[in-house]
């Protein structure tokens, strides 16, 4: 075992440096939250204090008309309104001093992180992830990302500038959907509505229930204020019979507390936006969830596995372990979420296929990787790992899942 000049063990000292680390990043977290807490609580106050003085100057002014009497010419008024005015600047001018205050506090939260760990994450990147080759889609999934946000202008900019060949077609669609997503936000179901209508026959084929939840929304809008138009609204659209059960609890005035509450609460809007939004991403081909954000993510969660394979890699003959082949150097899980297609995983090598080196069908039946084919092929046949059956050179075929 190591130790070091104070006879500790090099681990237990490089614990107790982390711990005291975590100590000094926590405390200017700490520190820093105090005092934005007592920066809103005194925003308020003092706000609180210029809307109280600005309604009185208002009432004053009121009054002065009520009596026939111009506000401008009273000489007490002007000075009233001076006076709030200068309050006013002073109140932002303190407001903005503060400002910078908390900025220095929040610097500070880095400053510690910075100066107590040191992240050396070269082993989480390869230098040729980005090369000239890629470029362009690594463009186009960027632009995808910010089209996907509504950030229009933004996208089409960096299309220009990149050179990217796309044309006002393929942003018409992103544009749609974002006019569409900003209405529902703001509580407007008419341009989905239309927009279902357009691709009704597409969202059939798909088994998609977002016609039913604008429907849905619309019918429980209408429950609330009125009764009878709720009624006229369900009858022509069939699939609401079976929300009729709502009428029993809207007339006593408990629908927000019945089974249906679920339908009143603002989270159905934004389940809505994600279905328009998986809907319209499936008719153009597109996963519902951006491709540039799934891979930051994804690199989230694969982090701190990478860092801690870093740590192992102590001996020289391990250091370029990942360089040599085109897959990460340990399996990661990143959950159900991130299993986007099968995986074959060849049985005589013990390594996952990969475009150079697929998975390969035997004349037998059985499957196996390329590389392991190449290796058991000796001359021109080749026995199966897992029954007496030989195969010829020629006769394993590529399997694609």
């Amino acid at each position: 075992m190591q130790v070091n000049a104070e006879g500790k063990p090099d681990g237990e000292e490089k614990d107790s440096k982390e711990w005291k680390g975590l100590e000094s990043v926590s405390n200017e977290v700490a520190k820093a939250a105090l005092k934005i807490n007592n920066a809103h609580q005194q925003y308020y106050k003092d706000i609180d204090g210029l809307l109280e003085y600005v309604t009185n100057m208002h009432q004053q002014f009121l009054d002065l008309k009520e009596a026939d009497q111009d506000p401008m010419s009273n000489s007490s008024v002007m000075q009233s309104l001076t006076r709030t005015i200068e309050r006013i600047k002073e109140a932002v001018s303190k407001i903005s001093s503060n400002h910078k205050e908390l900025h220095s506090s929040i610097s500070k939260i880095g400053k510690a992180i910075d100066k107590n760990f040191v992240t050396d994450d070269h082993i989480m990147s390869k230098e040729d992830v980005l090369d000239t080759s890629k470029q362009d889609a690594l463009m186009e999934i960027i632009c995808e990302h910010l089209l996907r946000l509504g950030c229009i202008d933004v996208g089409k900019t960096l299309i220009k500038e990149a050179e990217l060949k796309w044309d006002e077609s393929r942003l018409e669609p992103f544009t749609e959907l974002n006019q569409i997503l900003r209405a529902c936000r703001d509580h407007n179901l008419d341009p989905a509505m239309q927009w279902v209508k357009r691709h009704k026959s597409a969202l059939d084929a798909r088994s998609s229930p977002l016609e039913f939840m604008l429907h849905r929304i619309k019918f429980i809008s209408l429950l609330q204020d009125d009764e009878h138009q709720a009624l006229e609204y369900a009858r022509h659209f069939g699939k609401l019979q079976k929300l009729m059960a709502c009428f029993l609890f809207s007339k006593n005035g408990r629908l927000s507390t019945s089974p249906y509450a679920t339908f009143l609460s603002p989270n159905i809007w934004m389940e809505v936006c994600d279905v328009i939004v998986s809907d319209a991403c499936a008719m153009m081909g597109l996963s519902s969830e951006s491709s540039l954000a799934i891979s930051l993510n994804a690199g989230c969660l694969a982090a701190t596995s990478l860092l801690m394979l870093k740590s192992q890699l102590k001996y020289p003959h391990l250091h370029d372990v990942w360089s040599n082949a085109d897959e990460l150097p340990i399996e990661i899980d990143l959950g159900s979420k991130y299993h986007f297609h099968s995986a074959f995983a060849c049985p005589v090598m013990r390594s996952r296929s990969s475009d150079t080196n697929p998975p390969m069908r035997l004349s037998c039946g059985h499957a196996i990787s390329k590389e392991a084919v190449n290796k058991l092929l000796t001359g021109s046949k080749m026995k199966c790992p897992y029954c007496p059956q030989e195969t010829r050179r020629d006769e394993p075929k590529e399997l694609y899942f």
